[in-house]
């Protein structure tokens, strides 16, 4: 459960909806609610609960309930202590794994000593995600790929909740091998402004700047019963950029009791009421969590849960490739010696050399250096480039809106 927004309003407005004159929404009734968002698993990791107060209509960002002693205690005699990492955002000092068979209960007590608990839950019914495949689908001008999830029925896991990463590579079109930096050195008769010498070394990694990976976290609530065996989880048309070079989804089931199911579904239809207050929930529900004076909502649970990974790209559907994410058509390239920095005396190209590489943000890339020739510098000869070809950054260094980290886990 993400980003919960509570408000509590006198919603009489509705009955003046056909009124020509704007109502404005009071907050006058707004009411001080603590959220709670925790989903404990069968994952053996530092577990998590996220604490924050609802906002009102014409609030934006969730207050962080800073500075809580969160718990959770178990049948069986242990407790479970969590700190807070960052606003609002509590983590258990110690990894732990639910356990089938043991009640698990949550217990908050906010700084202003409110003390909050959850009823007992018990650990729901071990159920592996079953088959992920994917479908090709041509309809009418819509034309790409749904991704299905076919889960095993089990007798007593009957509700299930689906959440999926998306991960996908990047490849520039333009392949960068050279960094940049000045010189120290001033060029005689420069222009007042251009002092010094560019300067390239040689990447340390190639692919450094040239292969990316972005991962993308789904925020819809994916809720299924045991009756339903296919579900679609996403679709993708055939010219997303994510398509372009690999792409990756890993699909988590839950397996959720049916206080839990009917909690998410509520959530759901809130978030998806189209209305004035249509990702604002629009009234208080009831949740596992009880609390001594202030209302509280969110759930307690305690779930199963297993995932699986597929990979597959546009190739896999005989698809054309998706254009980049860019439009990268274009290089520039420059004579550095051309020095003309005067109104009318023509083309300033060592001018717009410095501004693309060192003012302009992001800066530019050097796709290409020739002609070299030599400055002194601290007694050495360095080489600097006489004819610079520049790319845009995002045509030849995928970091400047990704990462080059290639997670330990994907494979090409």
């Amino acid at each position: 459960m993400k980003h919960i927004k509570i408000i509590f309003v006198f919603l009489s407005f509705i009955l003046f909806l056909g009124c020509v004159e704007k109502y404005e929404p009071k907050t006058t009734t707004f009411q001080d609610v603590l959220v709670v968002e925790s989903t404990i698993t069968n994952e053996f990791k530092r577990q998590e609960v996220k604490l924050s107060r609802a906002i009102p209509i014409d609030g934006s960002i969730p207050d962080s309930e800073r500075n809580a002693i969160v718990k959770i205690t178990t049948s069986n005699g242990n407790t479970y202590d969590f700190e807070e990492v960052e606003g609002g955002v509590y983590k258990s000092i110690n990894a732990f794994k639910a356990e089938p068979n043991i009640f698990y209960k949550l217990t908050i007590k906010t700084e202003d000593d409110q003390i909050y608990e959850s009823t007992e839950e018990m650990l729901t019914p071990i159920n592996q995600i079953g088959d992920i495949h994917t479908e090709k689908v041509e309809n009418g001008e819509v034309v790409g790929v749904r991704t299905f999830i076919n889960s095993s029925i089990d007798s007593e896991a009957k509700y299930f909740r689906y959440e999926y990463e998306e991960t996908y590579k990047i490849v520039t079109p333009y392949s960068v091998t050279k960094e940049t930096q000045i010189g120290g050195i001033e060029y005689p008769g420069d222009c007042s402004r251009l002092k010094y010498v560019i300067v390239l070394s040689d990447l340390e990694n190639f692919d450094s700047k040239h292969i990316c990976y972005q991962t993308n976290n789904n925020t819809k609530i994916l809720l299924k019963d045991n009756l339903t065996t296919d579900f679609s989880i996403n679709f993708i048309t055939s010219s997303d950029f994510k398509l372009r070079e690999r792409y990756s989804i890993l699909v988590k089931q839950y397996v959720l009791t049916k206080q839990n199911y009917l909690f998410y579904e509520i959530l759901k239809k809130m978030r998806s009421s189209g209305n004035i207050l249509a990702e604002i929930q629009k009234g208080y529900f009831h949740s596992n969590i009880s609390g001594s004076e202030d209302k509280v909502v969110g759930f307690f649970g305690v779930n199963s849960v297993s995932y699986k990974r597929i990979y597959f790209n546009y190739l896999d559907f005989n698809f054309q490739q998706p254009n980049y994410l860019y439009f990268c058509n274009e290089t520039y390239t420059y004579n550095y010696l051309v020095k003309n920095c005067l109104p009318g005396d023509g083309e300033k190209e060592r001018s717009l050399i410095y501004q693309k590489l060192y003012e302009n943000y992001p800066h530019y890339e050097v796709l290409t250096a020739s002609n070299f020739f030599p400055y002194l510098l601290n007694g050495q000869y360095i080489y600097a480039p006489l004819i610079v070809t520049l790319v845009k950054p995002e045509c030849g260094n995928c970091t400047n809106f990704s990462s080059n980290i290639r997670p330990d886990w994907w494979q090409d």
